[in-house]
């Protein structure tokens, strides 16, 4: 049987807009990056789509995949199409490093 991940979070180092460090309990289904207002992350500029990263929940895995044409996220600073998460990966998108932990979060 395979186990559960518990508790994942995503820490982002670079301060958003309002100045603030963001730090997310990833619980649902589907965590989206890209310019829609309805996005957990946003990002915003040319080439950059509504839904432009999509970060996948299931029972035993994350995965994060790009969908966009330009302006792709990186893993660990490599291309990819679709990837899985470990602890300790850091997504880079829009100018912005988040780092995927399990567990609790640490401050």
């Amino acid at each position: 049987m395979a186990s559960m991940i518990v508790n994942p979070w995503i820490i982002c180092h670079q301060p958003g807009a309002d100045g603030k460090i963001e730090t997310m309990t990833v619980m649902k289904t589907a965590t989206w990056m890209g310019t829609e207002k309805t996005c957990d992350f946003r990002g915003a500029g040319f080439g950059v789509l509504p839904r432009h990263v999509l970060l996948l929940r299931d029972t035993t895995s994350f995965i994060l995949y790009n969908l966009g044409k330009w302006k792709l996220a990186k893993v660990n600073r490599q291309s990819f199409t679709d990837h899985v998460l470990k602890e300790g990966d850091v997504i880079s998108w829009m100018g912005r490093d988040f780092t995927f932990h399990v567990g609790a979060p640490k401050f």
